[in-house]
């Protein structure tokens, strides 16, 4: 029998420091953590605003998510142009489901 262990959560910005990963407006980064959306991206705040990816997040999850997203990569990068992606209707209120950010 051997020993498990198990990973500790690390940032999108602490990983791409390690590796020296740099991402580009040509990438994309996708994100779909099941509640957790909005603090992947405040984990990647460095890598957002330096390198300008492209985005898709669920934003169902929590009923402010997509609100607070919003402000969040607006004010990393005020360039970005936004859209939202279907509606959760099942949910009460309805939310929206994905929101994407790109530059123009």
């Amino acid at each position: 029998t051997g020993v498990q262990t198990c990973a500790l959560p690390i940032s999108l910005d602490d990983y791409c420091s390690r590796t020296g990963l740099k991402l580009s407006s040509r990438d994309l980064i996708k994100i779909d953590d099941e509640g957790a959306d909005l603090s992947v991206l405040e984990g990647a705040a460095r890598v957002i605003r330096e390198g300008r990816p492209q985005i898709a997040v669920t934003t169902y999850h929590e009923q402010r998510h997509a609100e607070q997203m919003l402000e969040l990569l607006s004010g990393l990068v005020p360039e970005y142009r936004f859209r939202v992606k279907g509606l959760a209707f099942w949910m009460s209120p309805m939310r929206p489901v994905l929101l994407q950010a790109a530059l123009p």
